[in-house]
């Protein structure tokens, strides 16, 4: 850490207006790199001017905020986002069993600071271009109970759902990201793409299926080039997430994501 802090009292502690700080790394479940930050200091607040980083190959800024020492006090603030990588966020997330991407994000993201935690309302992110998304099935599966031996498998419509998202380039890419009761951090997500598999199948229905009714009774292949139009909501428990990783423990584990 870089600076040369100018006091303007020293009892009580305060800074004069405008004091800057750079450091060149630090170490989070996200590493920060290229930090700086302008703030001022008094007894009753902690005031933010600006702060900024690069992280995860893009950019993180903090807005003007204060922070009041008071008990019970609440911080508002904005944290935007400028062509941050998603693959090192979804590992940080301890999801990266479950879902990989290629894409890149820009982002508003109001968020407050407060007795109950962090919480973040009416979010706003999109892919800065095209990308590719894969949520794996077993993580679909396992969570709407399809995967056990006595539940039925699925039908074609069902799977199409199931290989949607596995194999899903995307032109388009937005949505919000608010917090949900018991610390959750609930992502709704718009995306627009085609099905683009690394195999191609030749989807077939026999003659015989299609005048029984019984044609999407059992799996097809869904064709290379499907348009796909879907609502993603997800959700991790970010309090968990946050309270394993400052006590040592590492991601939140398999409860992390649903």
């Amino acid at each position: 850490m870089k600076g040369d802090i100018a006091f303007s009292s020293l009892i009580p502690i305060a800074l004069q207006p405008n004091q800057t700080i750079t450091m060149d790394r630090v170490e989070l479940f996200m590493p920060l790199t290229n930090v700086s930050a302008t703030f001022s200091y008094r007894p009753e607040a902690f005031h933010l001017a600006s702060a900024a980083a690069d992280v995860a190959g893009g950019k993180a800024a903090l807005d003007a905020l204060d922070y009041a020492f008071a008990p019970g006090s609440i911080t508002k603030g904005t944290l935007r986002l400028t062509n941050v990588d998603v693959t090192p966020l979804i590992a940080a997330a301890g999801l990266a069993d479950k879902v990989s991407t290629s894409a890149r994000i820009d982002g508003v993201v109001p968020f407050t600071v407060g007795p109950e935690g962090v919480r973040f309302q009416n979010g706003r992110i999109a892919a800065s271009g095209p990308g590719r998304l894969s949520v794996k099935r077993e993580a679909l599966t396992s969570s709407v109970g399809v995967a056990g031996t006595t539940v039925a498998p699925p039908n074609a419509v069902q799977d199409f759902a199931y290989q949607a998202l596995e194999n899903l380039a995307f032109d388009q890419l937005d949505g919000t990201v608010d917090s949900k009761p018991m610390g959750r951090l609930g992502v709704l997500l718009h995306v627009k793409g085609r099905n683009d598999p690394a195999q191609v199948a030749e989807t077939r229905v026999g003659v015989v299926d299609l005048i029984r009714g019984q044609a999407f009774d059992k799996p097809l292949p869904l064709p290379k080039g499907t348009p796909i139009d879907l609502t993603l909501d997800t959700s991790l428990n970010l309090d968990e997430l946050l309270n394993s990783y400052f006590n040592g423990a590492g991601p939140a584990g398999e409860d992390a994501g649903n």
